[in-house]
């Protein structure tokens, strides 16, 4: 018996060694070659702020600002980056693409990532304390383990994080940071910008009506311009509703900038993100911000500080929609400033001339030599990103729906409204059809919201928004909130 157990050991750890020996000399084929010989070679990893939209992002303006060679040398990029993944998928896209790659060719990695974290809690178990102290990092070791976890995590079949907690953020941003640095990248870490007053917070609600009861006075004190009475209502909402603090900080922020009291705003804000559940477009809160700049210490690695650069050039230093269209994209003029930032903080590490500076989107579209076709994309792009919001946020998200009908708007100017932005405002204002149609408050279909493609339910909402717009069925919202019954 105890023969065939260590004939069974044996085979095991026979078989588990040449899958990892195939699984090395696999990676060491496909990467060690990727590069152009003599190339200094630019990878990015992160969220859809680093994928962009429309085929631009700030990764492919950096491209083009050294078209004609980085440091010497002929720049190859590769944008690692993927919508609305965690930083785990992040480490294991790095790990996949640079392991084994030749040293000899000067490297670096940019590091921007944050926003598709789940909240805080650091009230995780003992046995995920175990797993991020003992069995994640021995894991990370072997790349034929790491890959068949990765694709159990991918799959739902396996959870291989804590569910909730910062901790795991920064277990995978010390992972992609040691990864670079074992394989001759210099990574560049960076702080994450996000649309502190011009995106509503999203709220976790056991009774929606219990809310609505306790929010609408201060909104009214708002509506009146009584800010003093407003900013008073919401502290003592804050003191005795602990649960809504989100929204709380979040009005206490407007109150104060009503106020002109912009660095009471700015606390109340950041407390307004590190209270926020995450529902929908997660703001990178305090805690991530001084996770990333403790790394950049420890690691002593560049830090690129965004968050600063971006409230620096927002209005009284606080950040806000002109520089992101959404509650954490950025807009044209947030993508020329991410760009002149990585720019810097490229040229500083590699005592190179920088790039001139492109200072606004107007100098981001002549770089890109874009026209109205991207003008088009942009707006529709952020048209689905705020939509989507402001479905999930519903009734109190009006910042959103705001600026929404902005991009609305545009669009109709340059002659590029079509039926499916129409269709756009039926998910948005018909929220008791779209749930019994999808049969949950999910979001979008991706192929909304990816691609602009209907989605599989497009001819049975079609049919039924014509109905609502005919009148053969009711609109389940007042006149005043439905944009197809106003004829926007």
């Amino acid at each position: 018996m105890k023969k065939n157990l260590l004939v069974a050991f044996v085979s095991i750890l026979a078989t588990l060694l040449l899958l990892e020996s195939g699984w090395r000399a696999y990676y060491f084929l496909r990467n060690r070659n990727a590069e152009p010989e003599g190339a200094f070679a630019l990878y990015a990893a992160g969220e859809s702020s680093v994928a962009g939209f429309s085929d631009m992002s700030f990764v492919s303006v950096l491209e083009r600002l050294y078209s004609g060679g980085f440091a010497g040398r002929k720049l190859y990029v590769d944008n690692l980056a993927r919508r609305g993944f965690v930083a785990y998928y992040h480490r294991t896209a790095v790990r996949r693409a640079i392991s084994f790659r030749k040293r000899a060719n000067p490297a670096a990695l940019i590091i921007y990532t944050g926003h598709n974290e789940p909240p805080h809690n650091p009230a995780i178990t003992g046995v995920q304390k175990l797993w991020l102290r003992f069995g994640e990092p021995l894991a990370a070791k072997s790349y034929f383990l790491s890959d068949m976890l990765y694709l159990l995590w991918e799959r739902g079949i396996l959870q291989v994080s804590a569910p909730e907690g910062h901790e795991w953020y920064e277990l995978q941003l010390r992972h992609i940071i040691e990864t670079a640095r074992a394989n001759g990248v210099q990574p560049f870490i960076a702080t994450v910008a996000s649309n502190m007053s011009g995106a509503d917070p999203s709220l976790k609600l056991d009774d929606e009506g219990k809310f609505l009861s306790l929010a609408r006075p201060g909104w009214e004190l708002e509506r009146k311009g009584r800010w003093l009475e407003a900013r008073d209502y919401y502290k003592s909402m804050l003191e005795h509703y602990p649960a809504y603090a989100a929204h709380s900080h979040f009005r206490l922020g407007k109150c104060l900038e009503h106020m002109r009291e912009y660095d009471q705003a700015r606390e109340h804000y950041w407390l307004s993100a590190d209270a926020d559940p995450r529902l929908c477009l997660g703001k990178v809160d305090s805690i991530q911000t001084g996770i990333i700049r403790k790394l950049a210490a420890e690691y002593k690695i560049p830090l690129v500080d965004v968050v600063s650069a971006f409230e620096k050039n927002s209005l009284h230093g606080i950040m806000g929609s002109t520089l992101l269209g959404d509650g954490q994209h950025p807009n044209t003029d947030g993508v020329a400033l991410l760009a002149d930032v990585f720019s810097a903080a490229l040229a500083s590490g590699y005592n190179t001339p920088a790039a001139p500076p492109l200072g606004s989107a107007q100098g981001l579209k002549r770089l890109m030599k874009t026209d109205s076709d991207y003008d088009m994309k942009a707006h529709r792009g952020h048209l689905a990103s705020l939509l989507r919001y402001s479905y999930l946020h519903k009734p109190w998200a009006e910042a959103a729906y705001e600026h929404a009908r902005e991009h609305a708007a545009a669009l109709k100017r340059m002659g590029a409204w079509d039926p499916l932005n129409d269709y756009y405002y039926f998910l948005l204002d018909h929220a008791p059809e779209m749930d019994r149609i999808l049969g949950c408050r999910s979001g979008f279909p991706a192929g909304v919201l990816e691609d602009m493609s209907p989605p599989m339910e497009y001819d049975e909402l079609s049919r039924l928004y014509s109905k609502i717009v005919s009148g053969e069925a009711p609109c389940s919202w007042p006149v005043s909130r439905c944009p197809s019954c106003m004829n926007i």
